[in-house]
């Protein structure tokens, strides 16, 4: 017979783990309400997180777990313990042992712990059944890939062409639940890319490489919210202490892709507007130019600037769609980069009609947002936002 094991958390967080962000990013992860979370991790209690799962599984908990700031160990189950019994806690004069900060494997459990139970396994009240030197548990969370009500991500699916409404609708219920706070985090994005596009050369640079990160804090925030939590304005900035390392990645492909495409754009641009003047491109020579070339070169570049920039729009159409979910992905379905880049192209190819009724909403709304002296997109921007949760939910997870 198989040895099952338990994944226990001591009750303690990592050295410079913030308690918040720990709460979150647990809530966001493991589908529970953030208010139960937040009782479980700053309480400061052993508790059983999960019990009667196999080595693969255990280990793969554990370093979620650790991923996330909790000191948590492994340790296995032996067969005179009850799965459905709750076990006892133990009281704060009892000294079964010292709590491992963190185990090697699962079977790194404490050696003071496991003697103490072997020893009272072996007496008559171990017939019982009932462990009192156990951790309290508190099987609230499902497996990885399942959260509350079933839902399994198993996508990306094609959805149906109304979905598309559907997102910015479900986004809209987010919004309104917390409207200051998702203006107020619109504001900070707002100030955080016009004092980054000051920099001089590099400013609009860094502003792509860290909008990954920046969505992915509030598809953090998002998801708390939609499971029962609050949003919180500290969301926008949680990409930097969690997931930093990928999201950086994603960021750094989409600068990548946008430079790629801006070359390529300048480099047909140059040369529509050399081609439709009527001068030799293979005699062309910016620095012998008469006035009467410049002037004709210039007439006709309206025309190539209008064709480059349909030219760019259709280069960065397949960069979007590899875009739109990754952030999602990598935070709350912890996707490695290149495969949430993968992910999310195939979801939008799978999901064109969709997105089209989303295009054209989503551009009838910035219209209407615009004609109060702009002040509709505060509104506007935001919900938009949320629909990047709302689509991700809807196109990833099967309910």
């Amino acid at each position: 017979m198989n040895t099952l094991y338990q994944v226990v958390y001591t009750g303690q967080l990592k050295p410079g783990v913030d308690s918040e962000q720990a709460t979150q990013d647990f809530a966001a992860i493991f589908k529970t309400p953030v208010d139960r979370a937040r009782t479980l991790i700053c309480g400061q209690v052993e508790h059983v997180l999960k019990k009667e799962i196999d080595v693969t599984n255990a280990e793969h908990y554990r370093e979620l777990l650790d991923e996330i700031g909790l000191e948590v160990y492994v340790e296995p189950m032996h067969s005179g313990e009850s799965a459905s019994a709750m076990p006892l806690a133990k009281s704060s004069d009892e000294k079964p042992g010292t709590v491992p900060a963190q185990a090697n494997g699962p079977a790194a459990a404490s050696p003071g712990r496991e003697g103490d139970r072997d020893a009272y396994r072996s007496s008559d009240a171990g017939t019982a059944g009932i462990d009192p030197y156990a951790p309290p548990s508190a099987d609230l969370y499902v497996p990885l890939a399942q959260s509350e009500g079933d839902e399994i991500m198993s996508g990306p699916h094609a959805m149906a062409m109304g979905h598309g409404w559907q997102w910015i609708s479900e986004a809209f219920n987010l919004f309104k639940d917390a409207p200051l706070t998702w203006i107020l985090i619109f504001i900070s994005m707002m100030i955080i890319n016009i004092l980054i596009s000051a920099i001089p050369m590099v400013g609009q640079l860094i502003n792509l490489v860290i909008a990954p990160i920046l969505y992915g804090g509030l598809m953090l925030g998002a998801h708390a919210q939609a499971r029962g939590g609050r949003l919180q304005i500290s969301h926008l900035f949680a990409g930097f202490s969690s997931h930093l390392g990928p999201l950086l990645i994603i960021g750094l492909l989409y600068l990548s892709a946008v430079i790629v495409a801006g070359l390529l754009t300048g480099v047909l641009t140059m040369g529509l507007a050399v081609s439709m003047s009527g001068l030799d491109p293979n005699a062309f020579d910016p620095d012998a130019m008469q006035a009467e070339d410049l002037e004709l070169m210039l007439s006709t570049l309206g025309p190539a600037v209008l064709i480059a920039a349909l030219f760019f729009l259709l280069i960065m159409l397949p960069v979007i769609m590899a875009y739109w979910f990754s952030p999602a992905l990598v935070v709350l379905g912890k996707v490695q980069p290149l495969e949430a880049v993968k992910l999310s192209f195939i979801a939008c190819l799978r999901n064109i009609l969709p997105f089209l009724i989303y295009g054209f909403a989503a551009l009838a709304l910035i219209i209407l947002g615009i004609i109060p002296f702009f002040l509709g997109l505060l509104i506007v921007i935001p919900i938009l936002i949320a629909s990047s949760y709302t689509s991700f939910r809807d196109v990833f997870y099967q309910h």
